[in-house]
């Protein structure tokens, strides 16, 4: 008889009281979303292969980047239109938060918008509301401000 192994830190985490499942295997999309007040367009792409998933995108994108090993990558076209590309593996809410946060930074800079430390609510709020809209179309449990009811508590 073998002996039980011990749950890791994040199956622990996972079971626990937490709000946001931390991490996803997200379903393959390629998926056009706007950002209104930056009247950007976001393109959400989920694939088994990056590097030639993104290969395909050149013609709005540029060359690729080498991105054999990589989970997650963002891309701007230099105009209105900005890509999210993920790898179908499993995905965490740290890589997304991640790519997002580049994202945040490049519309930022295409609208020339002021982001230091005395000028940094606009980036706060525009990376909420992707995140928010990245999560619900990734189908990500609990991530878009949705509560879970406490387990003593009746819904």
């Amino acid at each position: 008889m073998s002996a039980a192994r011990k749950p890791s830190k994040l199956r622990k985490a996972q079971r626990g009281t937490h709000c946001v499942q931390r991490v996803v295997r997200p379903r393959r999309m390629k998926k056009k979303l706007a950002v209104p007040i930056y009247d950007a367009v976001l393109w959400l792409v989920v694939t088994d292969n990056i590097a030639k998933e993104r290969k395909k995108w050149e013609h709005l994108f540029g060359p690729a980047p080498l991105a054999h090993d990589y989970d997650a990558l963002c891309s701007h076209s230099g105009g209105h239109n900005f890509a999210l590309f993920f790898a179908r593996a499993p995905l965490t809410l740290k890589i997304l938060s991640h790519e997002v946060f580049h994202l945040t930074h490049r519309i930022l800079d295409w609208v020339s918008a002021n982001f230091d430390d005395k000028h940094h609510e606009q980036g706060a709020l525009l990376h909420g509301y992707l995140m928010d809209t990245v999560c619900r179309e990734m189908q990500w449990p609990n991530a878009a401000g949705e509560r879970q009811p406490a387990e003593n508590q009746k819904t």
